[in-house]
């Protein structure tokens, strides 16, 4: 009897921690960068001072040490440590076209052998603000899409990805439309192919003074099936839609922000296998300061049986290893410390920690990040 006093006294405890941060965010529900700013892992064109090259050398570089200290049934603790490069040769015959090929390298410390050992190969098509892919795309962190949508960690497991893809940006506005063919299927493959795709539509509302308001959406599918496979099991899709909203406080010259942002989020399965978890809600705040110093996130995640393939792992109610252990609610307030620290030009030291109060279960867990990231543009022949 006391026992379930006890259990009974925790729940309410958990419950009511849970129903503030609820309504504190839903109070507060006006919120740049989808979530944290990921710029120094991603290779912005901006980074070319000189369109005229006609031939030009493009390298990014990656080193990387990742470790999860995750002890719950839903996201499993692991750590990644190695380093990843891409050097990629670039031909501009005008200035609207551009052809690169390369080659990305990836291998893990502690491993003999390369993990990764891929061609790249894109053609682009550009005008103005607009971009048009065809091959390898800007993809992981540049669709800038919320975790639960996408996990962080793709920098390192899902860095290429092959399809086409149009993106837009200007005047802070910011559009990206994608295809991206994560596994092919000839006759008689004994595997299904796997397709992953979206849309992220992120326009300016309102812009004045130090204060820009954005109403972002976004829409990811994922497909696994195939019609000449010799794989009998049954066709999979699974589609993901966040609507959400982004405010922006710039306070004072020296760059330091206010950003709020809110997202209510969906989730559907449409295939024949029999599970307990096929479509789902959520909801997800972020409540972040960027200094000169270092920045500071506090994120809240009502989860009610939702997944996405491509999600983060904390924010799913479906373990991705093992589609047995589930739990229908998660509700996770979790602190991130992050901050960029400029070495020399186009060179960055990322250092992140991540306590995580699970408050479902009452249990801390925690992860903790370093990266070294490394983006140039060497100019070989003017046109």
């Amino acid at each position: 009897m006391i026992f379930l006093k006890k259990n009974k006294f925790k729940a309410n405890i958990t419950n009511r921690i849970s129903s503030i941060f609820f309504l504190f965010f839903s109070i507060i529900s006006v919120e740049s960068f989808s979530q944290i700013n990921n710029k120094a892992f991603i290779f912005d064109e901006t980074l070319d001072s000189n369109k005229n090259e006609k031939w030009k050398i493009d390298f990014q570089s990656l080193s990387y040490f990742q470790n999860r200290e995750y002890f719950g049934k839903i996201a499993d603790g692991y750590t990644l440590f190695g380093n990843q490069i891409s050097p990629k040769l670039v031909y501009k015959p005008s200035k609207k076209v551009s052809i690169e090929v390369g080659i990305y390298l990836q291998k893990d410390f502690g491993n003999n052998k390369l993990n990764a050992i891929q061609p790249i190969f894109t053609i682009i098509l550009e005008k103005d603000s607009t971009q048009f892919r065809f091959g390898n795309l800007k993809g992981n962190l540049s669709h800038q899409l919320i975790e639960p949508l996408y996990n962080f960690e793709g920098i390192i497991s899902n860095n290429l990805e092959s399809g086409f893809q149009l993106t837009k940006k200007n005047n802070g506005n910011f559009f990206d439309l994608w295809v991206d063919w994560q596994r092919m299927i000839y006759q008689n493959s004994p595997f299904k192919e796997e397709i992953w795709g979206g849309i992220h539509w992120k326009p300016v509302i309102y812009a004045k003074n130090n204060f820009q308001f954005k109403t972002p959406i976004q829409f990811t599918a994922y497909h696994k099936g195939g019609q000449i496979t010799l794989d009998n099991r049954p066709l999979k899709t699974e589609t993901n839609l966040a609507l959400g909203t982004e405010a922006i406080w710039k306070l004072s010259k020296n760059s330091n922000k206010i950003i709020l942002q809110n997202y209510v989020l969906g989730f559907k399965e449409q295939s024949n296998v029999v599970k307990s978890l096929k479509s789902g809600l959520a909801f997800y705040s972020n409540l972040t300061f960027e200094t000169k110093k270092f920045n500071a996130m506090l994120t809240y995640y009502y989860g009610n049986g939702y997944s996405s393939k491509m999600g983060g792992d904390l924010y799913q109610s479906i373990n991705k290893n093992d589609e047995t252990n589930t739990e229908k609610y998660r509700k996770l307030l979790i602190f991130k410390i992050f901050k960029d620290y400029k070495i020399i030009d186009n060179l960055y030291l990322t250092a992140r920690f991540e306590p995580v109060f699970d408050i479902e279960n009452g249990r801390f867990e925690h992860s903790e990040g370093l990266f070294i990231s490394y983006k140039e543009t060497f100019g070989l022949i003017k046109r």
